[in-house]
């Protein structure tokens, strides 16, 4: 409980998180945005930040978490923005219209067919 005290400020902070009964913390935060969290201080300073988080709650987070002001600064900044994933070779093409159904319109068609495949698939099943 102290490094956790000392971490956020001296007990003012983190303290209203904490469940006496229970003896622990409980951070009711973004899953997704946590796991990158953590796996940014297990693998000392390298941010992997998920592409199904949008970047102004990730930035909340980052605050929240206060992973430093340089972080923080990098994630403010008018070009931490998502590229649109276009460059690359067909291969790398192909996969970011299969991976990110945001990335584009086609990407999105693809999602939609291949959830339509799915229900199709389910429906049929339960015919039988």
């Amino acid at each position: 409980s102290s490094g956790i005290n000392a971490e956020y400020g001296g007990g003012d902070g983190i303290e209203k998180y904490y469940c006496k009964s229970m003896g622990v913390y409980f951070l009711d935060r973004h899953r997704s945005a946590f796991s990158s969290i953590l796996s940014y201080y297990q693998s000392g300073g390298l941010l992997c930040i998920p592409t199904t988080i949008h970047p102004l709650v990730f930035l909340e987070e980052a605050r929240f978490f206060q992973l430093g002001q340089v972080i923080i600064n990098k994630l403010e900044s008018p070009f931490f923005v998502r590229k649109k994933r276009t460059e690359g070779t067909m291969k790398q093409k192909i996969w970011y219209t299969l991976d990110d159904p945001a990335s584009s319109t086609i990407a999105k068609s693809v999602a939609f067919f291949d959830l339509g495949c799915i229900i199709t698939a389910i429906a049929l099943i339960c015919l039988k």
